[in-house]
């Protein structure tokens, strides 16, 4: 296609790492990447803290930090308790404009394809697609129209794919394959028939697929099985593969005129072990429990093994946890966890003093006027017991292992009108270490093998851009996933907008 203007295009390859692309494109397995990086900029993307997909995404589309936009966690506390509920309302939670709303006011033409975090859709001069975090059953586009004409022009189309896991990966992988042709089907639609001046599309699958499939790439993983890799080969390397192809698809059709970036929100390597720092919290003392007859039963039965985790080992067992954990609706098997199992409810929230919350290493202080019940004093309690937990955390061992690899107060690394929305202390895991709060109680031990997942996130994602304008060949250190936004502005020459935190990349640029 022609074009003597000015294009744009993100491809986003959620939780992405050049830790196995690099070597496989060096191996020939990854021909389209290799033929990137030869021709262009590329180099390790840093992340946020934590580097996870919220709050990645969002710092990413406002080149703010969360102290600024305000969105931290998929999660969040129900109003006047300690319940987890998701946010229903991502894009309403980031409170700072995103790139594509910057670029819509500044007069350019744009088009967004399942970004995470964009439900319910952004008013802009052009075309959302919305991604991970809308429900189901719900419009998905901007303009509401635009849904009913993209199912007529590229057919059904899934916002996320269907399946989360699967005990033959055959299974997910075509799963995942159909939804990223599905994207690609809207990208190539919207290039060609509303030729945006910015175009970006996520796929999820490469995170998917890595979460799931690590283990065939690590024999120390607890959930590695020799056979499995025999029967299966190296999955994550298939999907990795037709991600290639598809971008080689992609650069038929790209013109002279458009500068490619891909990038990721965060890395990706092996998990091998769950950490709850719930548990932690009460073996500390620092999380007490209701003295009520139910919750003593509840609690004494979590301590020897009735547990969500082993439940759901026993349907691992029978074949059956992939309905049971892909197909209910997530807030009513919450609600059903909480009944039967040991729980938040089951919490002396009157005599607890901190507490974990959702799946980013998050601890919050139990402070009087701000929790529901708190019972610390902010003036007198607050400064000492955020320091000891933090001593405690990064003195946490499994196997002479460290657990935490660094826990923050949340204004060494937030800063902004939002602070005071984060989390008291952020914990960083460990390689191999991953967090598990979602739940509160899934498992009663601090640090258990990994039953789930058997990927985790890492600090550094990709980067990577192509064009008539970027250097060749280049590789750039120190990109931080807070820079993207600044540049792409650079780009369209949109200097009126400075609140971001990112620097603008100007070494990647010939």
């Amino acid at each position: 296609m022609a074009n003597n203007k000015t294009i744009v295009m993100i491809v986003g390859l959620d939780g992405a790492t050049f830790d196995i692309i690099k070597p496989w494109a060096d191996k020939g397995e990854l021909p389209t990447f290799k033929k990137l990086m030869k021709n262009g900029v590329w180099g390790p993307l840093q992340s946020t803290i934590p580097h996870a997909t919220v709050p990645a995404w969002a710092s990413f589309a406002t080149g703010c930090n969360p102290g600024k936009h305000g969105f931290y966690d998929f999660f969040k506390e129900k109003k006047n308790s300690y319940d987890l509920t998701i946010e229903m309302f991502p894009s309403k939670a980031t409170k700072k404009p995103m790139l594509w709303e910057i670029l819509s006011k500044a007069g350019k033409k744009v088009a967004v394809i399942n970004v995470p975090g964009t439900y319910p859709p952004q008013k802009v001069n052009g075309w959302v697609v919305t991604g991970m975090l809308t429900p189901p059953n719900t419009n998905f586009t901007y303009p509401k129209v635009f849904q009913k004409e993209l199912f007529e022009k590229i057919g059904p189309y899934n916002v996320f794919f269907k399946a989360l896991s699967s005990k033959n990966p055959n299974i997910l992988l075509k799963d995942l394959k159909s939804t990223l042709d599905t994207r690609l089907k809207a990208l190539e639609y919207l290039w060609n028939e509303k030729k945006p001046d910015f175009l970006m599309m996520v796929d999820n699958g490469t995170d998917r697929s890595e979460h799931e499939f690590w283990r065939f790439l690590d024999t120390k993983n607890p959930l590695y099985d020799t056979n499995e890799t025999k029967k299966y080969g190296n999955p994550l390397l298939e999907y990795y593969k037709y991600v290639d192809k598809k971008l080689e698809k992609i650069l038929d059709f790209i013109d002279y005129n458009t500068t490619l970036f891909l990038m990721s929100d965060h890395g990706q390597g092996s998990c091998r072990y769950f950490v709850n720092l719930n548990i932690f919290l009460i073996n500390e003392g620092l999380m007490k429990i209701k003295k009520n007859i139910f919750s003593k039963i509840k609690y004494h039965l979590f301590k020897i093994g009735f547990t969500p985790k082993n439940v759901y080992e026993l349907l691992r067992k029978i074949g059956i946890e992939r309905y049971a954990t892909d197909q209910t609706n997530i807030k009513r098997r919450l609600s059903v966890i909480n009944k039967i199992f040991f729980s938040s409810q089951d919490i002396d929230w009157n005599k607890t003093k901190a507490f974990a919350s959702g799946v980013t290493g998050a601890i919050t202080l139990n402070i009087k006027n701000r929790q529901p019940r708190g019972c610390l004093d902010f003036k007198n309690d607050y400064k000492k017991l955020r320091n000891e937990i933090i001593e405690k955390l990064e003195n946490l061992r499994y196997n002479n292992e460290k657990i935490v690899k660094k826990a923050y107060k949340r204004e060494e690394i937030y800063k902004g009108k939002y602070l005071e929305n984060a989390p008291d202390i952020i914990a960083v895991p460990s390689s191999y270490y991953e967090f598990f709060g979602m739940h509160g109680f899934t498992f009663n031990k601090t640090v258990i093998p990994t039953f789930g997942n058997s990927g985790s996130h890492r600090p550094y994602g990709i980067f990577l851009s192509y064009g008539y304008n970027i250097k060749k060949n280049f590789i750039v250190n120190d990109a931080n996933i807070l820079d993207i936004s600044p540049t792409i502005l650079k780009i369209f020459n949109i200097n009126s907008y400075f609140d971001n935190d990112g620097k603008i990349l100007k070494k990647i640029f010939k």
